[in-house]
């Protein structure tokens, strides 16, 4: 028997869950009742204790000058460091302490007693995320649960254990898709045999919004078709738009209102947790009611000292001039991704969902329906909104939400339901470029892949460089470097490099008689469905003279 789990490990709060091959119930993996656990870890001071999740949020909250023990949080935006290796690397060191200490500790104790063959456990990634990012985050789950193995047997036996990954805003589909296909179809939205509905999906988490607009058809067979699947944004995008971004807004608004009215706060006694509990739990829910929202409860005796505090208030106009910055950028996002989809325009979209805990907000309905933000953007009629998005501006019910599960869960559920009758057929986010050196030549760039071609593609790609004289270096004892390339992104001076590096000694005695090799290369590349990149060959070096041999040098990069 076959356990699935579902990883959503988010910057902000992971989501877990887990079901049985074979089995349409999901279940919920539970923290202190919590079932949207925060990404936290805080070590007190006084004690050799570390607390994770739940109870270290509370901790958290209780510390409130931030004296009793260290906070961390927000850690899993550091593996993008890559300019940074040490604070990448400590990055890493909590983000397995976490998995491995915490999350695998409480399924273990969810699942103990059954009996499992394999568990295959999906992990979720951003859309925007590299190759080698997605592959670097599945391989610290394997990691860390190679560090659990070592003190507990995971799950209580030993199991097979397999990772895979997805993008987040795929994993948002799959779980649309089983969530909505009834419904669809008893509302006639969706027709058996019929055209296509081309759905847009926003989920915004955290640290990252992503998009994925696909057209969703159902066969004869009552099997759903996600067709011409399209995450965004590309590599090189450098739009994150994330709710972390939000809670910095607010919490600096807040600190620079208490300053400038006379109370010279430290920034410790309001920290990024304390503004993140009070944009969710306070400002997001009074500003969805179109309410004045008054001043947060963690500085209460702030304000009894200062009688000019009371006049704070935060409303829909005081916001969004805080954070329009924010929206236009997600807005920017939303116009790019709709205007590099090839398969239909905004005014065709029947449906947008939106998942994710940042998807909340009603500014967000607001970039959709034509009202616009602060009084500009995606505003219907205004000469900065190029794209329309007419029948969820005509009919509101266009516009949902995943109601099934709260906004939080649908990329963990959705995870779950990878292997189901769903058939996915995806487009390419990026286009690809690969390019071929040796010594002092360079080949040309070949296109190999365009954004918006189906997935997957596999091709192969020959490049000849000619006969070379052969360069020798001292240092190396080699006599052929170059490099194989591959560029990734919507544009080729901002995209993602993979690089291989080649070297090779033709040998003393082809230096002695100075022999010269024809030198060429065979590659392959696959563009995966989850819009990753592999790629092997070889590196071919025959000599004009017939006494040497011909060399072939293989490579790869996965």
């Amino acid at each position: 028997m076959k356990l699935i789990v579902g990883l959503d490990f988010g910057t902000s709060t992971t989501v877990v869950r887990y079901r049985k091959e074979g089995s349409d119930v999901v279940q919920k993996l539970e923290d202190k009742g919590k079932t949207v656990i925060p990404t936290l870890i805080f070590r007190r001071n006084s004690q050799a204790v570390t607390e994770y999740g739940t109870a270290a949020e509370r901790a958290i909250l209780l510390d409130k000058n931030g004296q009793k023990g260290e906070c961390i949080a927000n850690f899993k935006i550091d593996l993008l460091a890559s300019q940074d290796s040490e604070k990448r690397k400590s990055a890493e060191s909590y983000v397995e302490e976490f998995l491995s200490n915490h999350i695998f500790k409480l399924l273990n104790d969810a699942t103990k007693g059954l009996m499992y063959d394999e568990i295959l456990v999906y992990v979720s990634y951003p859309a925007k995320w590299t190759t080698g990012m997605a592959e670097y985050m599945q391989d610290i789950v394997r990691k860390s649960i190679t560090r659990y193995n070592d003190s507990h047997a995971f799950l209580g036996y030993n199991c097979n254990v397999m990772v895979k990954g997805i993008t987040e805003p795929l994993a948002a589909a799959y779980n649309f898709i089983h969530t909505r296909q009834k419904e669809l179809i008893d509302a006639r939205i969706l027709k058996r045999g019929g055209a296509p509905v081309n759905i847009f999906m926003l989920d915004m988490g955290a640290g990252t919004s992503d998009i994925t607009i696909f057209q969703l058809k159902i066969d004869e067979n009552d099997i759903p078709h996600a067709i011409n699947a399209f995450p965004y944004p590309s590599v090189d995008n450098p739009s994150l738009c994330g709710g972390h971004e939000i809670d910095e807004i607010v919490r600096n608004y807040i600190l620079d209102y208490c300053r400038s009215h006379g109370s010279n706060i430290p920034d410790q006694n309001f920290r990024m947790q304390e503004a993140k509990v009070y944009k969710e739990n306070v400002l997001s829910q009074c500003l969805n009611n179109d309410e004045d929202c008054d001043f947060p409860s963690a500085l209460e005796l702030l304000r009894t000292q200062n009688s000019s505090l009371l006049s704070f208030r935060l409303n829909r106009t005081s916001f969004e001039a805080i954070t329009h910055e924010h929206w236009d950028k997600l807005y920017k996002l939303i116009e790019s991704a709709m205007l590099n989809y090839p398969h239909a325009k905004a005014e065709d979209i029947d449906l947008l969902c939106l998942t994710g805990g940042h998807s909340q907000w009603y500014a967000v309905e607001n970039l959709f329906n034509g009202k616009g933000i602060y009084g500009s953007i995606g505003k219907e009629g205004d000469k900065s909104t190029h794209i329309l998005f007419k029948k969820l501006i005509a009919e509101n019910w266009r516009i949902t939400a995943l109601k099934e599960v709260f906004p939080q869960e649908s990329v963990a559920t959705g995870l779950c339901h990878i292997g189901e009758k769903i058939v996915f057929e995806q487009c390419s986010a990026n286009n690809v470029w690969v390019q071929f050196a040796i010594n002092d030549a360079v080949s040309d760039l070949k296109l190999i892949v365009e954004a918006g071609q189906s997935l997957p593609i596999a091709k192969e790609v020959e490049f000849d460089l000619g006969v070379m004289e052969q360069d020798w270096n001292p240092k190396s004892f080699d006599d052929y470097r170059g490099y194989f390339k591959v560029y990734t992104g919507k544009e080729l001076e901002n995209s993602n490099c993979e690089k291989v590096d080649l070297s090779y000694s033709t040998g003393f005695f082809a230096m002695i008689f100075n022999v010269k090799y024809n030198v060429s290369a065979f590659c392959k590349i696959e563009a995966r469905e989850d819009n990753t990149i592999k790629f092997d060959g070889n590196m071919n070096l025959i000599p004009t003279n017939t006494w040497f041999n011909t060399k072939v040098i293989p490579f790869d990069k996965r």
